[in-house]
């Protein structure tokens, strides 16, 4: 995500005191057809309105029911045609995006600080 955000936009929000969650995923597995090297990443971030969101290269979704205990979280969020699942915890993170089909892909990776 660090290379889709930019690196002004990354200092702008640091500067600002927001905490995000960066999340990176290396690797991108489609159905049942095996999985591929991805470069895929996102930020979890409160929008200005209070909300959490997913933050993407192609937009911001909201997340519409989240899970936050200690060393662990799960989001669930919609849009861009899509639903994204997010769970997170002290072994990595793995993102679940459902399509209409219904077609899966699932995302292996990590997340970085905190809400």
């Amino acid at each position: 995500m660090l290379r889709q955000l930019g690196l002004a936009a990354l200092m702008a929000l640091m500067a600002g005191g927001a905490q995000a969650m960066i999340c990176t995923f290396e690797a991108e597995c489609f159905e049942q057809d095996g999985c591929m090297d991805s470069g895929f990443g996102f930020e979890v971030t409160t929008s200005d309105a209070g909300t959490l969101q997913f933050v993407t290269e192609f937009g911001d979704l909201d997340v519409v029911w989240s899970s936050d205990d200690i060393g662990t979280f799960s989001g669930l969020a919609t849009g861009a045609g899509a639903d994204y699942f997010l769970t997170t915890g002290s072994e990595g993170a793995r993102l679940s995006v459902h399509l209409d089909g219904p077609v899966a892909v699932t995302y292996i990776g990590q997340c970085e600080g905190g809400l």
